[in-house]
């Protein structure tokens, strides 16, 4: 007799750690759905780094994608090799985000906030190990292993200007083309940028 199994009894929603089906550690999970219809199809072990990283100790997996501070502590703590880092791809960047019309009739305490986090991200830069001390407590991590991640990450803040936007736009017509956004994106559109304080950098 031929049995018909249902979809639900051929996925599997857990994470394979040391031949065991497991939870993520904090039992998160997020839906996987059904592009063509929307419907939920399951709803799968969300993952942490800490979720991932015992996977690949264990050789459950053959490759890890992480990042600082996780880096450091697996570099730290683990005989791996890095395979690819950032070497040689557009600079990524973080952003800072208001909505158009607080930036439009506040330009004062935007400058002013970008002001301070530039006086705190070069004081950052100048002194990591110190930096360092009172992040570690923070995060629950060595002292040592936050000094590598600091000293790897640029801090700081810059207005938005024509390079950042240039390469924005290349990122978001990337996306579009690999159908990863569902319409194109004019970036110039998106962004605020103080004459003032690009004349002044």
């Amino acid at each position: 007799m031929t049995r018909q199994f249902e979809l639900k009894e051929l996925i599997r929603s857990d994470n394979f750690i040391d031949g065991q089906w497991r939870a993520a550690a904090d039992d998160a999970r997020f839906a996987v759905t059904d592009p063509a219809t929307g419907t939920i199809i399951a709803q799968v072990a969300d993952s942490s780094p800490a979720d991932a990283r015992a996977a690949f100790e264990n050789g459950d997996v053959d490759a890890w994608i992480v990042w600082d501070p996780y880096y450091a502590a697996a570099q730290k703590a683990l005989t791996v090799r890095t395979l690819a880092d950032y070497t040689g791809l557009p600079k990524p960047f973080n952003f800072y985000e208001a909505t158009r019309s607080f930036a439009t009739q506040n330009p004062q305490a935007v400058r002013a906030v970008i002001d301070q986090l530039r006086t705190t991200g070069a004081w950052v830069t100048q002194h990591p190990t110190d930096t360092a001390a009172l992040l570690a407590p923070k995060v629950g991590l060595d002292t040592g292993l936050v000094e590598t991640w600091v000293r790897r990450v640029p801090y700081g803040a810059t207005p938005i200007d024509e390079k950042i936007v240039a390469t924005q736009q290349s990122v978001a017509d990337t996306f579009y083309r690999a159908k990863l956004i569902p319409k194109a994106v004019t970036v110039k559109d998106n962004v605020w940028q103080d004459q003032d304080a690009l004349t002044a950098r």
